[in-house]
């Protein structure tokens, strides 16, 4: 973790001008959409980032590696459901209900993963981007 610390660290300092309605628009924005840090309060400067960098086509590849890190647990516990429904079927364990719970458990499974596989791109960063100061 603390070499994705150290990737991250934000050493650069941006200035942004603007009336006093967007300031308010924004501000109510980033409370709107939870962004805070772990004592509560509003992370203004987070929220704004993610916005430049979400329109940019900026993706941060930490965030994409812990989504496929996520995507890959999702596919092991598939599989750990797969093979529990495996051995109600064939008798071992459990009644026809337990079987239609693992089921449903799987559906929301692959449900989720293919949420998560569609909206993870392939890319770190935008093409053309990457290394420009």
């Amino acid at each position: 973790m603390k070499q994705n610390q150290k990737q991250m660290k934000r050493d650069r300092d941006f200035n942004l001008r603007l009336s006093e309605p967007e300031y308010i628009y924004l501000k109510k924005c980033a409370e709107g959409a939870e962004f805070r840090f772990k004592n509560g309060r509003v992370n203004f400067s987070g929220y704004v980032r993610s916005m430049l960098l979400e329109k940019s086509g900026y993706k941060n590849t930490t965030y994409l590696r812990q989504l496929r890190d996520v995507a890959y647990e999702l596919r092991k516990i598939g599989t750990n459901v797969n093979q529990i429904a495996k051995k109600i079927n064939q008798g071992y364990i459990g009644s026809s209900e337990d079987l239609a719970e693992l089921k449903a458990y799987l559906e929301r499974i692959e449900k989720t993963f293919d949420e998560l596989k569609n909206n993870v791109p392939e890319s770190g960063t935008k093409k053309g981007v990457e290394g420009e100061n």
